[in-house]
């Protein structure tokens, strides 16, 4: 993680049409570094697990 960034918690819930879709949004948004300084977010980074392993 870079430096100066603290890890948060978050349940995540993706509605898709089956878990194959789901497991691809999540790794999709997960890799995907959206410009959010406009919103006052500089340098952040996601990481994603699925809940049930």
């Amino acid at each position: 993680m870079a430096d100066g960034l603290q890890g948060f918690h978050y349940d995540l819930v993706i509605f898709a049409e089956d878990h194959r879709q789901a497991d691809r949004v999540m790794i999709e948004r997960r890799g995907y570094d959206e410009d959010l300084k406009q919103y006052g977010v500089g340098e952040y980074s996601i990481d994603a697990y699925p809940s049930d392993g």
